[in-house]
């Protein structure tokens, strides 16, 4: 079996580009077997339509690593349609590595509940809860359990959140973000950045985010496991694909 394939395992997520042809795209699959030199992925599908992309079709194959994300260039060598649908590949023209400040971040609002278990954060025993522009604010005593937020972007390596205040750089979060499908994301991450909440008007309804208290955290995660990174990756790049059929990405 080819190296760069071995990396590889069985219902790894991957993203699958179509260089060329008919189907040519970005698509969301799955390893689905590893047999000799070959691999093989399982058709994507599009609006119903099985992505089935001619034999010789150069094809790229993306997933990440903890060093960054892979992509994997080769030809479609055979399309099996039964008893499963597959599309196999075979030995790999080129490799090219993209480092982790390289991975795909994606604008996406996505609630999100947290809570702060490093001591650098400066979160006093009395929490403000964030109010909406024009409302007075109010301090009440807020027992130490879960807070709400939400994602302004997201990628494999971190995300731009807004969460309530105040919180300082090094702070330590227990995040969880539900993905489309699965389990929630569960990881915790570093704040690297923080400033207040716009309270402008521009686009992605930053006046309704800029309630009193509200700050944005740029974060980095931590710990994170491959397939964890891989299953952002593929939600990522089925978000972008939805995007771009609505003509918004």
């Amino acid at each position: 079996m080819a190296p760069e394939w071995k990396r590889l395992s069985v219902l790894q997520p991957v993203a699958l580009e179509v260089l060329e042809g008919d189907w040519a795209g970005r698509y969301t699959s799955v390893v689905s077997d590893l047999e000799g030199g070959w691999l093989a992925v399982a058709t994507p599908t599009r609006q119903g339509h099985l992505i089935r992309p001619r034999i010789g079709t150069r094809v790229a194959v993306e997933h990440s690593r903890p060093d960054g994300v892979y992509r994997i260039v080769a030809q479609v060598a055979r399309v099996e349609e039964t008893p499963l649908d597959h599309i196999w590949l075979g030995s790999p023209e080129s490799v090219q590595r993209t480092q982790r400040r390289g991975f795909v971040r994606l604008k996406l609002l996505l609630p999100l509940t947290y809570e702060v278990v490093s001591e650098k954060a400066a979160v006093p025993r009395r929490r403000q809860v964030a109010r909406p522009l024009g409302a007075g604010r109010q301090v009440v005593s807020l027992p130490p359990h879960r807070l709400q937020g939400h994602t302004r972007d997201l990628s494999a390596g971190g995300a731009l959140l807004v969460l309530s205040g105040p919180l300082k750089v090094g702070a330590e979060l227990d995040l969880e973000i539900p993905l489309a499908s699965g389990p929630p994301l569960r990881t915790r991450a570093e704040v690297l950045r923080v400033r207040p909440v716009s309270r402008g008007t521009g686009a992605g309804g930053r006046a309704r985010e800029a309630g009193e208290g509200n700050v944005e955290a740029a974060v980095r995660f931590l710990g994170l496991e491959d397939r964890e990174r891989d299953r952002i990756v593929a939600f990522l790049f089925d978000q972008e694909v939805k995007l771009r059929q609505k003509g918004l990405a």
